[in-house]
């Protein structure tokens, strides 16, 4: 009577059950490497929302409007950047709409390009973020926040001004 080979010899025979259980020397090093690569990122992504966090305190989980991003284009009769009154969901969607609107529509006799967007929220630091990323920040003198309790329900209380408007505009009010 002959015995089936438990694989006793230089590794698991291939249709052995224990063949899956051989794992070498560098793949547990390689495991291991992994592991402390993601331990590292983890503990660099923790410090850096951690810090956003003490730089923002609570401004962070103040709420923005479903359309933050407010258009703007050059006014020809007065001769500076002056605010539309549409607002858009997002950066694109609004700077595609501005361009249309100072070429195709009735507003071309009014205004021209330069056209932009700004962020808008009641978060002072999203509004430097957003707009530092995303919008012409030469454009911007600096950022407000309001008062008003109708447009802190709007979502919108903190918000960049244009250039060209008076600089009482730039303190908070």
């Amino acid at each position: 009577m002959t015995l089936p080979s438990l694989g006793h010899g230089p590794g698991p025979e291939k249709d052995h059950p224990c063949r899956y259980l051989a794992v070498r020397h560098w793949d547990i090093r390689r495991i291991i490497m992994k592991f402390n690569e993601a331990k590292k990122a983890f503990t660099k992504f923790f410090l850096l929302f951690t810090l956003f966090f003490l730089i923002g305190g609570c401004d962070f989980l103040e709420k923005s409007s479903d359309k933050p991003w407010l258009g703007y284009a050059f006014n020809k009769s007065e001769n500076k950047l002056r605010w539309w009154y549409d607002s858009f969901g997002s950066h694109e969607e609004c700077i595609k709409s501005m361009g249309r609107g100072v070429t195709e529509t009735k507003n071309a006799t009014r205004y021209s390009m330069p056209v932009g967007c700004g962020y808008t929220s009641n978060s002072r630091v999203k509004v430097i973020i957003m707009n530092g990323l995303f919008a012409r920040s030469e454009d911007f003198q600096c950022i407000t926040k309001s008062r008003s309790q109708k447009i802190r329900k709007m979502k919108m209380s903190v918000s960049p001004v244009l250039n060209g408007y008076p600089e009482t505009s730039c303190t908070s009010g």
